[in-house]
């Protein structure tokens, strides 16, 4: 019997065959594998991401701005917070905390005007200027209702998840009252 299992051993390693027993270390390879070409991907960010083309983008950004508007007012600030790419966005822990508070303490009306949009780049990367004008009430009543009008420039990036903003100058319009 030990000879007949020698000579099984024999021939799988010549025919390349792996034993049950040596198989179970090379499970885990095609694990590893997949693994590390999730992480290729990650590192090579929107470099092979297929940007499209400027008349779409235009026409997709146009609507997400609107979107922005309709979730500022909306009650949860998650919906305006999913708009922004949080890895690319410069200090978006204390924006966010900001946009939680304004939007938790204030009751918001907000009208946004696009008065400049610049053409996206090859790159997917997008610029747009926008009026905004909003209106602050306290949500406890207390106060009067506060106006707001400025120009706000966002600045788009395009990922896998579509448009997202990595930049919105200037931040302080969006300070709770």
């Amino acid at each position: 019997m030990k000879k007949m299992l020698a000579v099984c051993l024999g021939f799988a390693l010549v025919l390349g065959v792996s034993p049950a027993w040596a198989g179970a270390q090379d499970k885990d390879k095609p694990k590893e594998e997949k693994k590390d070409k999730k992480d290729k991907k990650k590192d090579q960010g929107n470099e092979d991401l297929p940007v499209p083309d400027p008349k779409e983008s235009e026409k997709q950004l146009n609507r997400l701005a609107r979107e922005l508007q309709n979730a500022l007012e909306g009650p949860s600030p998650r919906q305006f917070l999913s708009f922004i790419d949080s890895a690319k966005f410069d200090d978006y822990p204390r924006f966010e905390d900001m946009m939680e508070r304004l939007m938790r303490e204030d009751s918001i009306r907000a009208h946004f005007r696009q008065a400049f949009n610049a053409p996206p780049s090859g790159q997917g990367k997008a610029q747009m200027a926008i009026d905004a004008e909003m209106e602050l009430a306290r949500k406890d009543g207390v106060g009067q209702i506060s106006r707001r009008r400025q120009q706000l420039v966002i600045d788009w990036e395009y990922t896998r998840r579509g448009w997202r903003i990595i930049n919105i100058t200037p931040r302080n319009y969006f300070q709770p009252l």
